[in-house]
């Protein structure tokens, strides 16, 4: 029994390495998205049309790769799991894979993605994101204004109403 728990925990350790490297992939992917789509927007509005069109190429080829490590690192996580549950490293790393597509479906107003993924952070990764998904946490607005200025600020509760936020009384 000793022999079949340190071969299933090997397994999982194997298998989350493989994933923290499709993870690390997944990162660097969408750090080079963001950059080229800056890129992109930015030469969109001046002359460099031919330099628009590969950066545009070039994200979209970045999004290719990203989803593919999503997709492997995903796998590789669930490997680790499925060889030994409570692996910590494994957990999270899924949290956090599903925590960015969470972000995306919020983003992009699709509800139930959104719920679905929700379940599956708080599954993985609920203490990390418990107060996220509370929509609880702390806000801190420092404003610089002259002295004979008084500033109004407005806080409101919005509640959704797909494809809005609307702010409630």
């Amino acid at each position: 029994r000793d022999v079949a728990e340190v071969d299933a925990r090997m397994r999982s350790e194997q298998s989350a390495a493989a994933g923290e490297e499709a993870f690390a992939r997944y990162r660097a992917a969408q750090r080079e998205i963001a950059d080229l789509t800056k890129r992109w927007e930015e030469r969109e509005t001046s002359e460099g049309a031919q330099e628009g069109s590969d950066l545009r190429g070039a994200a979209q080829s970045a999004a290719e790769a990203r989803e593919q490590a999503f997709s492997e690192a995903s796998s590789r996580f669930s490997e680790a799991l499925a060889h030994w549950p409570p692996h910590p490293v494994a957990r999270e790393r899924l949290g956090d894979l599903y925590w960015e597509c969470y972000l995306d479906a919020e983003r992009d107003g699709h509800v139930g993605d959104q719920r679905a993924y929700e379940t599956l952070v708080r599954q993985y990764a609920s203490g990390k994101y418990a107060s996220m998904l509370a929509g609880t946490g702390e806000v801190r607005l420092e404003i610089n204004v002259p002295a004979d200025v008084l500033p109004e600020v407005y806080l409101l509760h919005y509640e959704s109403v797909p494809p809005f936020l609307v702010p409630v009384p």
